[in-house]
């Protein structure tokens, strides 16, 4: 993981990172899960996929979305996939599973994740933004 998430005025700050419990790893053939936690109960959740850290559509990455009303919050990968339909659960919490083709041309890929949740009123943009994440996909 790298980079922090951001909370706006609000008393949650969305954390992403592999689940703990699972021990999951992507590789292939296989399925690796993200957790996402500190999320407010019964929001949307959208799970960004991203090929750079560096940069997106022109853009320098980190890039502030404070000009957009997210004060503190920032872009750290390219949203170049976007999942979306999750729903935080009580306990604030979401898991993603992806599952990895079993196909070796996929060996040695790196790719990026960031959510971001809605939560109105906590920012004039009403989203908060996670840490960042890197994986590179392997072999078991």
């Amino acid at each position: 993981t790298f980079g922090k998430g951001c909370s706006g005025s609000s008393k949650y700050l969305p954390v992403l990172g592999p689940d703990p419990v699972l021990n999951s790893a992507p590789v292939i053939g296989g399925a690796f899960t993200l957790l996402n936690e500190g999320l407010p109960p019964a929001q949307l959740v959208l799970l960004s996929f991203g090929a750079s850290n560096n940069t997106w559509g022109g853009l320098s990455l980190p890039f502030s979305l404070a000009p957009l009303g997210m004060t503190g919050c920032d872009l750290l990968v390219s949203l170049d996939i976007l999942v979306t339909g999750a729903r935080s659960n009580g306990a604030g919490r979401v898991w993603w599973t992806m599952p990895i083709p079993d196909d070796p041309k996929l060996l040695g890929i790196v790719f990026y994740n960031q959510s971001a949740v809605v939560a109105p009123g906590a920012n004039p943009g009403g989203l908060l933004w996670s840490n960042g994440g890197e994986g590179t996909i392997g072999v078991r």
